[in-house]
């Protein structure tokens, strides 16, 4: 009976070697996944990020290459010290860099020159953030109302001082004060193109 006893005594041993290897096994391969579907969830953020990267890169130069379209005269350098400008306005203010080549193309587009540009888009980002509105938006709002009262970009700033004042003194907020300039330039157009003869 001692060597059957020592036998199965054995066996146990074993059993429970094998048992508790097999468990740490286990433990061990359920710790390496997840580490490694940890690791492939970093890759996937990183490439992400990557790819949110070049799409924001790639909308910021179409947004420029845009807008040296429209400013025909604008020499290369002219387009390097705009672009300069630009990321520096985005830095320094509460719009990213793709949203201020937006609004940069638009006021191209509106036909300002690059002074009226380097003029302006400050009070375009004053305009935006007082009415809560996109940088795009307060580029067509300005425009509109600069034409509509016959008024340079040199008194933008001085228009839009204004504009937050009338608005602050009545119930009309800055976006419609800006709606109602919008039709004020409409109708000037409209009245100085009728033909009265």
């Amino acid at each position: 009976g001692n060597s059957k006893r020592q036998k199965l005594e054995t066996e146990i041993v074993l059993t429970g070697k094998i048992e508790n290897s097999v468990k740490q096994l286990s433990a061990w391969l359920d710790t390496v996944g997840n580490k490694a579907i940890s690791l492939g969830g970093q890759y996937m953020k990183i490439g992400e990020k990557l790819l949110e990267t070049t799409k924001l890169y790639a909308d910021f130069d179409d947004a420029m290459r845009a807008t040296q379209g429209k400013l025909v005269t604008a020499s290369t350098q002219d387009m390097a010290k705009l672009e300069e400008q630009v990321r520096s306005w985005a830095e320094t203010t509460r719009f990213g860099a793709v949203e201020t080549a937006n609004a940069v193309k638009a006021a191209a587009s509106s036909g300002w020159e690059l002074t009226e540009i380097y003029e302006g888009i400050p009070t375009v980002m004053t305009l935006a953030a007082t009415a809560g509105m996109d940088l795009t938006d307060a580029t067509e709002y300005l425009n509109s109302a600069l034409a509509g009262l016959n008024m340079d970009m040199s008194e933008s700033a001085t228009l839009l001082d204004q504009w937050v004042m009338a608005s602050n003194r009545s119930r009309a907020s800055v976006l419609d004060m800006g709606e109602a300039m919008q039709r004020l330039g409409s109708l000037r157009h409209a009245v100085l193109t009728v033909d009265l003869y």
